[in-house]
């Protein structure tokens, strides 16, 4: 598979009778989804490194639309249903693009930005590593395939030679007798607790867009005793940036250690700044953004946070910039090791709580 570029083809070919897509009880192997995708190629043969607008109608129809889409050398456009047609200007489309997609608005209006098949795919083996998915047999979202959190599943289960299950509904999950890890957000984890037993619960569960209390831990935790659950901290221009493990609760505030290969700076305002190579390749006729900021974590307490949890190794590198009141001046700390970062952040803490 080149470097950039997505093949579902050859993906198929290393993992042709697993099966790669369950929706229900209806189950479809690698070979028969790219058997499906080779004939829906014919539909958007006449065009090329073209646009098309793809709405979710049923995550089979959109998973096959999809990567037939990227197959005939066309980018998709990933929309919900919500998603106010308009003349939009696609100029000249980054020629590593995998996919564009509209942001949900949650922070500001709706934009339309690149994503690339790299960015991703380094995200995939790390989560790999870092969470042994290799073990599971199948990846799961309660998330529509619009959203990024959704269609990240999607991917990562088809990268990874896994079955994706696409839940639609809470009742699915007493179908489901794969080992699984469950990609979802808080709201519905809690919502449908009651839908998840644990003899068919998943095995890990990853919780994006929001973040348990320390009660809602504890209820879940009750509930699904041998579930592993780790909350990340990301959005669709930054993907990854930290993640926890909650079962054993977590510090208040806290989103937990870095991902391998991700480097912060604090600005003002507390405006986090991301290096990494999960980002995003910008927004619609924007340029490559070299690192992204945000002001997502809000608070000083969550930034310190980051950086006391962040388990660093000796080759990790990370720059801290902070404001001390006292001294009306920007300084910068080069941290090499967990501990040296530890003992700097905490004598940051101290100075910026007392001083006058």
């Amino acid at each position: 598979m080149e470097k950039n570029k997505f093949n579902f083809s050859k993906l198929a070919a290393l993992f042709t009778d697993y099966p790669a897509l369950k929706i229900d009880e209806t189950s479809y192997n690698y070979q028969q989804i790219n058997d499906l995708v080779q004939k829906k190629i014919a539909d958007y043969s006449n065009s090329s490194k073209t646009v098309i607008t793809l709405i979710n109608d049923s995550p089979f129809n959109f998973i096959i639309d999809f990567l037939a889409i990227i197959e005939s050398g066309n980018y998709p456009l990933v929309v919900d249903k919500s998603f106010k047609k308009k003349s939009l200007e696609f100029g000249l489309i980054p020629e590593n693009t995998l996919f564009l997609a509209s942001t949900s608005g949650t922070t500001g209006q709706p934009k339309i930005y690149y994503r690339n098949w790299e960015s991703w795919k380094i995200g995939f083996e790390v989560c790999n590593d870092l969470f042994h998915l290799n073990k599971l047999q199948a990846l799961a979202t309660t998330s529509p395939l619009t959203t990024s959190l959704g269609l990240h599943t999607l991917m990562c289960a088809l990268y990874l030679g896994k079955t994706f299950l696409a839940i639609t509904k809470p009742s699915q999950f007493t179908n489901i007798m794969e080992s699984y890890g469950l990609f979802t957000v808080p709201t519905f984890l809690l919502n449908n607790l009651n839908e998840l037993f644990p003899l068919t619960s998943p095995e890990i569960i990853f919780l994006g867009g929001g973040t348990l209390s320390p009660e809602a831990i504890n209820k879940v935790r009750k509930k699904l005793t041998q579930t592993q659950m780790i909350e990340f901290y990301g959005s669709s221009e930054t993907s990854f940036i930290s993640w926890q493990a909650v079962n054993d609760g977590k510090k208040a505030s806290s989103v937990g250690k870095l991902f391998p290969y991700v480097e912060l700076t604090l600005g003002p305002q507390y405006r986090l700044t991301v290096k990494s190579p999960y980002l995003f390749s910008g927004y619609l006729n924007q340029p490559y953004p070299q690192s992204w900021t945000t002001d997502d974590l809000g608070t000083l307490k969550k930034i310190i946070s980051i950086y006391l949890d962040a388990g660093l190794t000796l080759s990790s590198t990370v720059q801290i910039k902070f404001f001390q009141k006292k001294l009306s001046v920007w300084q910068k700390i080069y941290v090499k090791t967990a501990s040296h970062l530890e003992f700097l952040m905490k004598d940051i803490v101290k100075k910026l709580l007392y001083s006058s």
